[in-house]
Formats: C-alpha cells, sequence, structure tokens
C-alpha cells in the first residue's frame, strides 16, 4: 500500500506538484544530530518523516528555516517542533551546500 500524507498525496503525487521556485530563495535549512551517551554505546535521536518525500522513513530531526530567523534559532525550533526538547546546547558542526542536495527539488 502506497503511503499517502495529510493532504492525502503519494509521494509521487507531492513530487509533481512541487515548485522550489514557491519558497524564497536561497532556501536554508538546519538538520540537528542529537546524542545520547548510554554506558559505551552513543545513541541519535531520529524522528518518522511526516510528510514526502520519505514519508515515514527514519530523519534527523530539522527543516526550512524562516526569513526572520538565523540558523541557529531554526535548528532550536526545528528540533522542539519535532521532538519537543527544548533548552539543549546546540554546537554547528558543519555547512553543507551542494546543489541538489534536495530530493524534492528533483535535479
Amino acid at each position: 500500500m502506497e503511503l499517502r500524507d495529510k493532504d492525502g498525496l503519494t509521494e509521487a503525487e507531492f513530487l509533481a506538484a512541487y515548485r522550489p521556485g514557491d519558497y524564497p530563495h536561497p532556501s536554508v535549512t538546519a538538520d540537528v544530530l542529537v546524542f545520547e551517551r548510554q554506558g559505551e554505546a552513543l545513541r541519535l535521536l531520529l524522528i518518522r518523516r511526516g510528510g514526502h518525500p520519505y514519508l515515514g522513513c527514519w530523519a534527523l530531526p530539522g527543516g526550512f528555516s524562516n526569513p526572520d530567523e538565523n540558523v541557529d534559532a531554526c535548528a532550536a525550533r526545528e528540533l522542539e517542533e519535532e521532538t519537543h526538547l527544548t533548552g539543549q546546547t546546540l554546537v554547528p558542526v558543519g555547512f553543507f551546500s551542494d546543489p541538489g542536495r534536495d530530493p524534492a527539488a528533483g535535479p
């Protein structure tokens, strides 16, 4: 059975209707890695994607920044929205900007 998002769309329908030009440019996103140490083990917090592409798949918490916020504020907001975690110390670890990284934007 093909998965449908909250709007009732399949991934193919979502991607067919997706228009990157409908969003502010440049579009900036933040993904958050939250680690927990349990003895010798290191655990990573993941969420299940609630929308296409990759609906229902495991992913890092994160998303697009609003035009009025910096990346740090975006990371904190997305972490709270998707996991309800607040007050975490967030430390930037990288900046990744290769064109074509967003599977929704297409090739």
